[in-house]
């Protein structure tokens, strides 16, 4: 029999495991993304090449990207909280990330205006209520259905056994 010390060690380094996976994907799909979003922007622009210093900050971002969802949406860190505190915990990070890699890479050249500040702002906020909108509306609904029928479904399950047992006795 395992001690529960052994236990705790191997679901933590299955956590991590698991954390790990996430942060590699997320990279890579984040900066599989605006790579092929600069390529289209670049040609567009008319641009012919993207530098390495480009890709480098970019990959730099991608990756900052996916430790902070890790951290925000994962079990490693925080096991106990809500959707709503943990999409908050990823934006109160990430914004400055973000705010950073637009800067570095040439998309925000100067302090910018009022209108280009207001637009990022508004782009943000709407993203943000369509996540809560999405929260409140539809996944907690589903989640109340689930549950339901999960409650049905042991209740059945141990309305059977008790009629099992009358039987054989």
């Amino acid at each position: 029999m395992k001690s529960r010390k052994k236990m705790r060690r191997t679901e933590t380094s299955g956590r991590v495991a698991e954390t790990l996976k996430i942060i590699r994907n997320a990279a890579s799909f984040v900066f599989t993304w605006l790579c092929v979003l600069a390529v289209i922007f670049s040609l567009i622009g008319g641009r012919e090449e993207l530098g390495v210093v480009f890709l480098l900050k970019t990959l730099g971002f991608s990756m900052a990207t996916a430790i902070i969802f890790a951290a925000a949406f994962g079990k490693v860190l925080i096991r106990n909280k809500g959707f709503v505190f943990r999409l908050n915990l990823f934006l109160i990070f990430f914004l400055p990330v973000e705010i950073w890699w637009l800067y570095a890479v040439g998309i925000f050249a100067t302090a910018g205006s009022i209108r280009q500040w207001m637009l990022f702002g508004t782009l943000v906020l709407i993203l943000y209520l369509t996540c809560l909108f999405l929260d409140v509306f539809y996944f907690r609904k589903q989640g109340e259905k689930y549950t339901y029928e999960l409650k049905e479904y042991q209740e059945r399950r141990l309305s059977y056994g008790k009629y099992n047992e009358e039987d054989v006795e």
